[in-house]
């Protein structure tokens, strides 16, 4: 196993929940990171390779990572994507509905396990089709209750 002694922390982010439209993220994040937030990173194109923990995937197309709180996460030099990255934070496990926590527990609990989910096509654009209004909705103006579910303190990257 690899010991990671440099990996830095999150960033806290603003009510705990963040999404970005990301154009060839990547190639300026060399450093280990681990997460204080759960990641879903939705990629529509990509290059080079990402690492999380101890495991090496190569970046393509029309793939899902999932990333764990607590978890490693690191570019190698050179990589980067164009697609979605969408943070968030345990809090929206407690505001979530109850048959929430079966999502939780199997993508999330053992994250390893299903931590890069190859898609078919129509799955990564039926998944995009969610990802672009939530993108739009956080990009707009603060208005009371825009993120009112999501309000708990940690910390967060990017």
């Amino acid at each position: 196993m690899r010991v990671i002694s440099s990996a830095l922390s999150e960033k806290e982010l603003k009510d705990s929940f963040s999404i970005t439209y990301c154009d060839h993220k990547g190639s300026d994040l060399v450093a280990a990171c681990r997460l204080t937030y759960n990641r879903v990173l939705l990629i529509k194109t990509g290059r080079g390779k990402i690492m999380i923990d101890d495991n090496t995937f190569p970046i393509t197309s029309n793939e899902l990572f999932l990333v764990a709180k607590g978890q490693v996460l690191n570019f190698q030099a050179r990589s980067g994507f164009i697609g979605y990255d969408l943070s968030f934070g345990d809090c929206f496990w407690e505001k979530a509905p109850s048959s929430a926590s079966n999502c939780k527990a199997v993508l999330f609990n053992n994250a390893s396990a299903n931590q890069h989910l190859h898609l078919r096509n129509e799955d990564y654009e039926e998944l995009n089709l969610l990802f672009q209004p939530l993108h739009r909705e956080f990009l707009k103006e603060d208005y009371s209750n825009k993120n009112g579910q999501y309000q708990c303190i940690s910390s967060g990257w990017i």
